[in-house]
């Protein structure tokens, strides 16, 4: 690097690495701290201290003058960060704005990280972070309930890596979903109510910051934030049409969840947004700027090690057709779709598999993954609708949350997660021929799981879902339609049901 380059350096040090005496560790506060140090500071001990603030590479020198191979040393280690100083006044157009919005503290940098790095000084940025409380960590059994820290790390960091992207930080209060599942009468995937306060939200965050062009999560993948934030961000563009004329509006991939969830996955979801393909894609080639976004995703280590991370995100990189590193976008003309859950199932399977209910009068509904009680109340609320008597069979794991349902005149059954037991359920379950069968299992993206469930299954009528709260959100639309029917043409509500094909 030439030195003119180099004195345009700012440096600063990752909050996740603290001092004790001499030695330096990664910590979570007085929660975690690895076992052994990762270095000793010897004489740079003040040095260290300093960069806890931003320090330009030429006060450092003036300071420290044989301080670049330290520096380079950190460098290495991911203790330091270093970027180009900015100056906000300087910006090519400075009359222009982008806007990034991002469920988390993170989501921008894993997804679009190389491009913004790549429009570093040429306008004015801000990332806006609609998740602000948060007690998750890589080590979360240690950090659960510890919110105002963690989401004091997680704001640290946020101002370090906006910084390093030319951008301005901004966070709009929300909290993180681990949080919200301990909350009463909390739903996974909003529901419509909470969905039109959000967008309200995010349209007097976002208009107050006059974008002239401005990225949306697509939410590739099944996190339930992801989903929420791009859901009401497109119930704000269908409700504000005119942010459409004043700025350039795209979706972005997320990432590493669009790796995870697989090309057909966004191709679904792509399809249901836009089902008349009034988007044109863009693939940003970062091959130039690898290495800084690296840089960049390494400063979140409260929240994974960049060494596990980064093979998604490089693979995340090379899996588009262009043939070189890039990150993906959609540029979008028209307001998108609202996502029906029905949709983003299978709606072909959904339809019939109410009315095989309605029809049998008795649901075994068998969750082996984590769920949220405000879904299966949702569930239990939707099956009364119509007289449907309700079985849930469950990890034993999960015996304090499923207690509540057994007074909802709802029968459990725990099984033991470890010995076969989502096998030896679904085993038992294909004797029965008086009940519809919902199976919601994480594992079934794999095709092995799912086809085994499939053959374990066969000769009943069942449906199966990876994603328990999009199978919930299917069923409930479902119901809501039926109910309107209800109220339209009560005489043929039980034949409509009851004939879908």
């Amino acid at each position: 690097m030439k030195n003119s380059t180099k004195r345009q350096l700012c440096f600063i040090r990752n909050p996740n690495f603290e001092i004790d005496n001499n030695d330096v560790y990664y910590t979570l506060g007085s929660y975690h701290r690895s076992k052994k140090p990762v270095c000793q500071l010897g004489p740079w001990h003040s040095l260290f201290v300093e960069l806890d603030a931003p320090c330009s590479f030429d006060d450092l020198l003036k300071k420290y003058p044989s301080c670049e191979p330290i520096l380079k040393q950190w460098l290495q280690l991911g203790l330091v960060h270093a970027y180009p100083r900015i100056d906000a006044n300087t910006a090519v157009e400075d009359d222009k704005h982008l806007v990034v919005l991002e469920p988390h503290i993170d989501d921008a940098a894993l997804s679009v990280g190389g491009a913004l790095i790549k429009r570093r000084g040429k306008q004015r940025t801000t990332i806006l972070t609609a998740i602000q409380y948060t007690d998750y960590t890589s080590y979360s059994e240690k950090t659960r309930g510890k919110r105002d820290y963690i989401s004091s790390r997680r704001e640290r960091e946020a101002r370090i890596s906006a910084a390093m992207m030319g951008a301005a930080h901004k966070t709009m209060g929300m909290t993180d979903q681990p949080i919200r599942w301990n909350q009463p009468d909390c739903r996974d995937l909003f529901p419509e109510s909470e969905l039109s306060y959000l967008a309200e939200h995010l349209y007097a965050n976002i208009s107050e910051l006059k974008p002239t062009e401005l990225w949306l999560p697509l939410a590739t993948g099944l996190h339930a934030d992801h989903h929420n934030i791009r859901n009401a961000a497109v119930l704000m563009l269908n409700q504000h049409p005119e942010l459409l004329e004043t700025a350039d509006i795209y979706f972005f991939e997320d990432q590493p969840y669009g790796y995870d969830a697989g090309k057909a996955f966004t191709e679904k979801l792509h399809a249901n947004l836009f089902p008349y393909g009034d988007t044109s894609v863009c693939n940003i080639d970062i091959s130039d700027v690898m290495d800084e976004k690296k840089n960049l995703v390494s400063i979140f280590g409260s929240q994974f090690k960049v060494d596990k991370m980064w093979p998604k995100i490089e693979a995340a990189a090379y899996s588009h057709i262009t043939g070189v590193p890039s990150e993906r976008m959609w540029k979008i003309n028209t307001t998108p779709n609202a996502l029906s859950y029905q949709h983003f199932e299978r709606f072909d399977a959904m339809k019939p598999a109410l009315s095989l209910a309605i029809k049998n009068k008795k649901v075994c509904l068998v969750l082996n993954d984590y769920f949220v009680a405000g879904d299966v109340e949702a569930f239990i609320k939707a099956c009364s609708a119509f007289d449907i008597s309700l079985e849930v069979f469950t990890k034993r794991t999960e015996a304090a949350r499923v207690s509540m349902f057994e007074n909802r005149n709802v029968d459990v059954t725990l099984y033991d997660a470890q010995s076969n037991g989502l096998h030896n359920t679904l085993t038992r379950l294909s004797e029965r021929q008086d009940a519809f069968i919902f199976v919601s299992c994480f594992e079934f993206k794999f095709p092995e799981r799912l086809n085994a469930a499939r053959a374990l299954l066969d000769g009943t009528e069942y449906y199966l879902s990876e994603w328990s709260s999009s199978m919930f959100r299917a069923f409930e639309e479902r119901v809501e339609e039926l109910a309107q029917d209800f109220v339209n043409n009560p005489d043929q509500v039980e034949e409509k049901t009851l004939s879908v094909a």
